[in-house]
């Protein structure tokens, strides 16, 4: 998962696959799982991957079906955000896991 974002094949004057210029795109969509498992204790692990992985398709979708450069970075950004958010939010509700920041005294 965290080599993908890396590939990419250059044929002549042709880019194949994810550049870098992508990744940015991709890493939006673990900040906000990282972030919502820092401070919030009902998120589980199913749906803080489900919801990295659906908020990736959705930036990757809106960057690629928006023709203007201008805008459809951006928007791809704030859609590789926000979706995981949302996605994070409702599938908390259906989850019964609780984590246990008690846990963390333990290790220090």
């Amino acid at each position: 998962m965290f080599i993908a974002p890396f590939a990419f094949i250059k044929k002549g004057n042709l880019n194949v696959g994810i550049t870098l210029k992508h990744n940015k795109l991709l890493l939006a969509a673990p900040c906000a799982a990282f972030i919502a498992g820092l401070i919030w204790d009902k998120v589980s692990s199913r749906v803080a991957v489900a919801s990295i992985f659906i908020g990736m398709i959705c930036g990757l979708i809106a960057y690629f079906m928006i023709p203007d450069d201008n805008i459809n970075y951006f928007v791809g950004n704030v859609f590789s955000l926000c979706v995981p958010i949302v996605v994070i939010m409702i599938g908390s509700l259906f989850e019964k896991e609780h984590f246990d920041f008690e846990q963390l005294n333990y290790l220090f």
